[in-house]
């Protein structure tokens, strides 16, 4: 996690990286209204002869215009640093994130076998923010698709990346402590061409919340 929270709370906004896999936010509908091949699927295909070749973890069909490969993966992953800082001098400790990465991934490629789309959707469960000084920890709720468009089919370098999704975390007695959601549009050569949403951080709030209050 462009990345995305290292991701949205290091930055405390929509990632600006290019094609970053960190946090560009997504809707839940947007997770249900990704493009589904018909259920009449052609055979498989050799990974190999694709362009470029998806990661091993894919499994790829023929379809009548080229050639579509899905994956779904889940990656636990803890002890995670957020390059977010509280307390000060001595007593200053790095939040940690922690939570399962749940990921559907898809490819289409057309006729000559070449990328022109790639769309990862991923849900993050069970997932929290801990202080290690104390043992405290924070849940939060996050949604990302990413979206990679290629202009030249197989070139990754000419992929306009488009990125939705929200992050939020709420804290008993402190309210809303996160909120991040929106689109950003980035260019091949990294201009971002579009950025929406509403994206709001209150750091101190989620220190205090966390046991190691700021000042």
């Amino acid at each position: 996690m462009l990345r995305l929270i290292r991701h949205a709370l290091q930055t405390l906004s929509i990632p600006l990286r290019r094609r970053a896999r960190a946090f560009a936010v997504v809707t839940v509908g947007a997770m249900l209204a990704i493009a589904i091949a018909p259920a009449a699927m052609a055979a498989g295909i050799d990974p190999g002869t694709l362009n470029p070749v998806p990661p091993d973890f894919y499994a790829c069909n023929a379809t009548g215009g080229g050639a579509i490969c899905r994956a779904h993966t889940v990656e636990p992953y803890s002890g995670e640093a957020t390059g977010i800082w509280c307390g000060s001098g001595a007593s200053a400790v790095e939040l940690l994130d922690n939570g399962v990465r749940d990921v559907e991934a898809t490819r289409w490629y057309d006729r000559d076998l070449n990328l022109t789309r790639r769309v990862r959707m991923t849900i993050f469960r069970n997932a929290f923010l801990s202080n290690p000084a104390n043992g405290r920890t924070l849940g939060y709720a996050q949604h990302n698709t990413d979206i990679d468009d290629l202009a030249v089919p197989g070139d990754f370098a000419s992929s306009t990346f488009t990125g939705h999704g929200v992050l939020s975390i709420t804290a008993p007695g402190y309210g809303p402590l996160v909120l991040t959601a929106g689109r950003i549009v980035v260019s091949p050569d990294g201009t971002i061409e579009a950025i929406s949403g509403p994206d709001r951080a209150h750091v101190n709030d989620l220190c205090a919340a966390l046991g190691t209050p700021n000042g």
